[in-house]
């Protein structure tokens, strides 16, 4: 895994160390004035802690993608050098994301349009991106509240957790447009059979499969072994599929870290139940739990992570924010549970 967290953090406290205009340069990093003075008294273990983490403390935040390069070329030096250090700083946050594989709105909070256009963007016009569109970086997380034990995977877990939560928060609060990119099957160009050969290659089990597709639940069984004897597809684990008040009470870390995900990247996802975007939402989780170190045989199910999203969307379950540590945590309707953060 590449990694990004402790080196963001030692180049913003740089900046912030050398800037000759605090001010300025604090508000256009956008990181909180108690989490700045913490990140500077992070010991060497919390500071590997940040590095372990499958997802970067910092977002990508701008207010515009209409700038224009020209004039970029004879900025005033202070400028320049602003300018260019930004730039690197996205950069590099932008590379966390291409070479882990993940999604960059999972990975650094930044929207597929934006990222694709500052990917593809030249010297002059990323010039014009940092300098008239106020792209720069903003903490996703209050970073003080984070666990930081490099030696726990619950607790990286946890943190894991809280940075996409804050993350699913932040947007939907601020800029719901950029949520859930991931549009659902399209049932005008695909047909039934298609979008049962997705599902099952991503080991949704053939009872889930049926009753999405409204095909008979034997064929589709059928189907599925036929492609295991085929190589084109691997058998699943077995096991029951598990309800999500159980997936809930068993697993609360791992079906928060999958919703997060899910809600991020899908299209009327606390609406509708988006199959594509829960093949995409579970190949991040299980992505994010294998870079921090999770075993195979304890990630959730594709078919249950299936059964939480409709879960959502039947509002048998929802996200609830705790009255007493505020964080966000999914309950069931029918049997609500003690928060999972603070046991409240």
């Amino acid at each position: 895994m590449l990694k990004i967290n402790k080196g963001m953090t030692q180049m913003c406290l740089r900046w912030f160390i050398e800037g000759t205009d605090y001010n300025m340069v604090h508000q256009s990093q956008r990181i909180h004035s108690e989490d700045l003075a913490y990140l500077s008294t992070l010991s060497p273990e919390r500071l590997e802690a940040l590095d372990r983490l499958p997802v970067s403390l910092f977002r990508v935040n701008y207010k515009s993608l209409d700038a224009k390069d020209t004039g970029c070329g004879k900025l005033e030096n202070e400028a320049f050098r602003e300018t260019v250090y930004r730039i690197s700083m996205l950069t590099e946050i932008q590379n966390f994301a291409l070479r882990n594989q993940l999604h960059p709105l999972v990975a650094i909070g930044f929207d597929e349009d934006g990222y694709s256009r500052f990917s593809n963007a030249d010297f002059l016009q990323r010039q014009a991106y940092v300098y008239r569109g106020d792209f720069t970086i903003q903490s996703r997380v209050r970073i003080k509240k984070l666990n930081l034990d490099p030696t726990d995977k619950i607790a990286l877990l946890q943190d894991t957790c809280a940075i996409l939560l804050a993350e699913f928060r932040y947007l939907k609060a601020n800029k719901p447009e950029h949520l859930g990119p991931v549009a659902d099957f399209n049932r005008g160009l695909m047909s039934l059979d298609e979008i049962a050969d997705q599902m099952l290659k991503a080991q949704i089990q053939p009872k889930l499969v049926a009753a999405h597709t409204g095909h008979n639940e034997q064929w589709i069984d059928g189907k599925k072994r036929a492609k295991v004897r085929s190589g084109k597809i691997y058998n699943s684990k077995s096991g029951r599929i598990r309800s999500a008040e159980r997936t809930i009470a068993e697993q609360p870390f791992h079906a928060l870290l999958y919703l997060a995900c899910y809600l991020l990247l899908a299209a009327d996802g606390e609406k509708t139940l988006n199959a594509r975007a829960v093949i995409k939402a579970h190949e991040e989780y299980c992505k994010l739990c294998s870079n921090l170190g999770i075993a195979y045989d304890d990630l959730l199910l594709a078919s249950n992570a299936f059964r939480l999203s409709n879960a959502i969307k039947t509002q048998e379950a929802r996200l609830m924010e705790c009255s007493h540590c505020k964080q966000l945590d999914v309950q069931t309707i029918v049997s609500p549970h003690k928060c999972s953060w603070c046991g409240s």
